[in-house]
């Protein structure tokens, strides 16, 4: 298997963190993103830790709750004057009370950091793509989007609903940490499956796919630091034990997988799980829901309605 280029948001905790020192142990050139120096500094130490390989480990600041940081974590990128391969949208987080980025009031921090950010980030990264070579877009999101998953349901307000109420973008009408986390993920899932039919009817791109992926519920993952520090102990020291869980070990292993196998090259607009095909929720398959998703992701960005995904 030829080396790649994988460029990994949030790269300096969790999943991030794990998958990055995969990826390079595996050969791979690997770039990840930080809200801040000092994050990626530590993360840096941590992934090359008795590794000899600082010159295949890149990093750049990205604030995903800032749309101009995220202009100019792409032209960091292309600074870099890499070929990217794969980019892997896996940066997310939680609030603990409903917040907004200072950069849009239409929807709340959470989906516009976990989803609508990543997308202009894609925008902006998609014509550095590798031309000689399959290029491979994974969005990080997670089973319970799907209501007929019973996990995350730390309240009443929590469960995730049959049809999602567009105007409660903001969570004006009724809020919940879990609950907007949920959306994000199914967010990220329409947002794939748009981008697919984007790069179907693009005459000049044949080269890259584009794919959701759940990486099963791994207990001692960094989303839940707003959480109190009774849950964060039973996530890290009692859940973490079930069989039912998935560690970080394994879910770092198959960041990548679904990175780099070949097993994918003709698979794009789908849902993974466990290295499978997934169904998801039934809603995440609608398609007029997902592009007033898109449309919505679009306009607070800046994306061009019409723009070409073309590399």
């Amino acid at each position: 298997m030829s080396s790649k280029v994988i460029l990994i948001t949030g790269g300096t905790s969790g999943l991030g963190l794990a998958a990055a020192r995969e990826c390079l142990t595996k050969g791979h050139t690997v770039v990840i993103t930080g809200r801040n120096e000092a994050s990626l500094k530590k993360a840096s130490k941590q992934i090359l830790k008795n590794l000899d390989l600082t010159n295949k480990l890149y990093t750049i600041l990205l604030d995903l709750n800032n749309l101009q940081s995220v202009r100019e974590a792409a032209e960091q990128f292309k600074a870099l004057k890499l070929p990217l391969n794969v980019l892997i949208n896996n940066a997310g987080l939680t609030t603990p009370t409903l917040e907004f980025s200072s950069d849009c009031e239409r929807v709340e921090k959470t989906i516009f950091v976990n989803a609508i950010s990543p997308l202009y980030f894609t925008h902006l990264l998609f014509p550095l793509f590798d031309k000689t070579s399959r290029g491979r877009i994974i969005w990080i999101s997670s089973s319970l989007h799907d209501p007929k998953i019973s996990g995350g349901r730390v309240s009443a307000l929590s469960a995730m609903p049959e049809t999602v109420d567009f105007d409660n973008l903001d969570g004006h009408i009724v809020w919940d940490s879990m609950l907007f986390y949920k959306l994000s993920k199914l967010g990220n899932v329409w947002i794939s499956n748009i981008l697919n039919e984007q790069l179907l009817l693009s005459e000049d791109n044949n080269n890259v796919s584009t794919i959701a992926i759940c990486p099963g519920f791994v207990p001692t993952t960094a989303l839940s630091r707003n959480s109190p520090w009774i849950l964060q102990m039973g996530l890290r020291y009692v859940l973490s034990l079930m069989s039912f869980t998935t560690s970080e070990a394994q879910a770092a292993a198959d960041y990548e997988y679904y990175a780099t196998t070949p097993d994918l090259e003709a698979v794009s607009g789908k849902f993974l799980k466990k290295r499978e095909l997934s169904e998801g929720s039934e809603e995440s398959k609608d398609l007029t829901k997902a592009k007033r998703f898109w449309d919505l992701a679009c306009e607070i960005t800046g994306i061009p309605k019409n723009a070409k995904w073309t590399n």
